[in-house]
């Protein structure tokens, strides 16, 4: 698989997060934010934390934490898992791509697997979006299963390779939202409106898990 152009990228949180991400827009967990007493972390808060370690070893430099991260690919295993305990509808996808982070000057690294992985070495973040193309597509978009197998040990690890962000995402480097269904199509769609944006939403079924 080829990479897709435009280049998606893709990060998931709680509906609760929608209005206030509308409002402020996205900041890295070493960044100072607004007050938001009724944020929802869908995230490993232990992973999280340990992501505060993680030295990134090309410029902008600094930790794991001082990034947003997105994922190259939807229906990954953090959506996985968030499914065997929760409601997927709850969860919905802010999205942007490379090529309009690019147009609005905004600096990112991306990496060839799992950020915090032992495995993704210092070799495989990279700054030059000349160097997606080498990403390995087929297993970012694996599905519907993305288990690694001794054919192909690092498949899920490359399922989640992410794009980080440096410190803060404006409202306006979003390009659409995804969502499950209908029905949170419509208080998605209130939202977006409520917050006097114009922003695309979309039941996007193959995102999420059957």
């Amino acid at each position: 698989m080829l990479q897709p152009i435009p280049t998606r990228i893709y990060r998931i949180t709680h509906l609760d997060n929608l209005l206030t991400t509308l409002q402020y827009g996205l900041f890295c967990r070493n960044h100072s934010a607004p007050p938001v007493t009724n944020y929802r972390n869908i995230g490993d808060a232990d992973l999280t934390s340990r992501r505060g370690n993680r030295v990134v070893p090309v410029p902008p430099g600094g930790v794991l934490n001082d990034y947003v991260p997105f994922y190259l690919g939807p229906r990954g295993p953090m959506l996985f898992r968030i499914s065997k305990h929760s409601p997927q509808a709850d969860i919905i996808y802010l999205v942007s791509h490379v090529q309009h982070l690019q147009q609005l000057d905004i600096p990112f690294v991306f990496t060839a697997g799992h950020a915090y992985d032992i495995l993704t070495t210092d070799d495989q973040y990279y700054t030059d979006p000349a160097d997606l193309a080498s990403l390995e597509w087929a297993d970012i978009y694996a599905k519907p299963m993305w288990k690694s197998t001794i054919q192909n040990p690092h498949l899920q690890r490359h399922k989640q390779a992410e794009l980080l962000v440096h410190n803060f995402v404006p409202v306006n480097a979003l390009v659409g939202i995804g969502v499950f269904t209908e029905h949170i199509r419509t208080q998605v769609e209130q939202m977006v409106y409520q917050a006097g944006l114009i922003l695309p939403v979309a039941v996007v079924k193959d995102w999420y898990y059957e």
